[in-house]
């Protein structure tokens, strides 16, 4: 299995063909701080699996004293000492690998977290983009339509002074100019909305104007790609890949809290130079231990049962999101089924 972060469908949006919406969601990844801070969750689980992977190897520490020592006959005693100690705890039971094991797998949930921010992210840029596209021609539109208007009216009260219209006519003409104006407002707002969201997902202070002005339709949308099954398509759902991986973690963590109950064994030592005036000594010893429960009162079979019970817990909530997902993939495929049925139809009926 691939175990590095994966872009879900690559850089999808550059089907469109559209540069101003490559820009805003190349600024979007680069400075959008929901992602960027996502993106730092990544740095902090490699950096515990670093630390839980450290405890597999001997800890050694250096030190060294000077002393000084007076006697009744005022004489003085100085003694020096410099040395390495280690200390190494044997993995017998398999504790450490099942805690290392288990950070090893929230790294990946936390790259998968990522590449699910980094896909909402960029389709909430292009649909957000679009939108706005689509509300600036509407409002060219309403505006063109209400100069169309305006027209009309000052046509039908000039025949209406000639005796060729009646007051009717002008009325439903004054009425229909005033309806396509009441649309503006509206439609400014809208825009408004729009663009204070994308200068939001781009990283940029809002109200701050940088967006590109365009109001002419989107090159034409890329041919639909096959939607194959729907457990292909669930593969590919970064949230789903976090879930599990982190099922998989708290499965090592029941590994752990198990191992937590059997003795722990250690060897340990130390080397050191000593001596007055100079370091003429030899100093050295070794030692092996081992220390496990006697009576803990229940406590570490309990905290067994509570990550067992986690791990249930987990799984129960994976369920649901896949039933979810799959919900949401086959409404997915009937409404494109639907809206392929939609164009035939309009296209026969052009056709004709």
């Amino acid at each position: 299995a691939d175990r590095h972060p994966r872009a879900v469908s690559g850089r999808w949006w550059e089907s469109f063909r559209d540069h101003d919406l490559d820009s805003l969601v190349s600024q979007a990844l680069a400075d959008n701080p929901d992602l960027r801070a996502t993106g730092r969750r990544i740095d902090q689980a490699n950096a515990s699996l670093i630390r839980a992977g450290a405890t597999l190897f001997p800890q050694i520490d250096g030190g060294g004293d000077l002393s000084r020592r007076w006697n009744r006959e005022g004489r003085t005693d100085d003694e020096a000492s410099l040395g390495l100690s280690l200390d190494w705890e044997l993995d017998a039971w398999g504790r450490i690998r099942s805690g290392r094991s288990a950070r090893a797998e929230e790294v990946e949930a936390a790259k998968e977290d990522w590449q699910a921010a980094r896909l909402l992210l960029t389709g909430a840029v292009a649909e957000t983009w679009f939108e706005l596209i689509e509300q600036r021609g509407q409002l060219r539109l309403a505006r063109e339509q209400i100069e169309v208007n305006q027209t009309l009216l000052d046509l039908t009260r000039l025949r209406f002074g000639q005796g060729q219209s009646s007051v009717v006519d002008v009325l439903q003409q004054q009425e229909q100019l005033e309806s396509t104006q009441a649309l503006v407002p509206d439609i400014e707002a809208r825009i408004e909305e729009l663009e204070l969201a994308l200068e939001t997902l781009t990283g940029r202070l809002p109200g701050i104007r940088h967006l590109p002005e365009r109001n002419d339709e989107p090159a034409e949308p890329p041919a639909r790609p096959k939607a194959g099954y729907p457990a292909d398509l669930l593969a590919e759902r970064p949230d789903l890949r976090a879930q599990r991986a982190r099922i998989v973690a708290l499965d090592h963590e029941v590994g752990e809290a198990i191992a937590d109950c059997l003795p722990r064994f250690s060897i340990g030592g130390s080397l050191a130079l000593a001596g007055t005036p100079s370091l003429d000594r030899l100093i050295g010893d070794a030692i092996a231990g081992a220390v496990g429960p006697v009576f803990d009162a229940g406590s570490r079979k309990a905290e067994v049962a509570r990550r067992r019970s986690r791990v249930q817990e987990e799984v129960y909530r994976y369920t649901s999101a896949y039933l979810n997902a799959v919900r949401d993939v086959e409404t997915s495929l009937h409404r494109e089924r639907k809206l392929a049925e939609r164009v035939r139809r309009q296209e026969a009926q052009l056709a004709t």
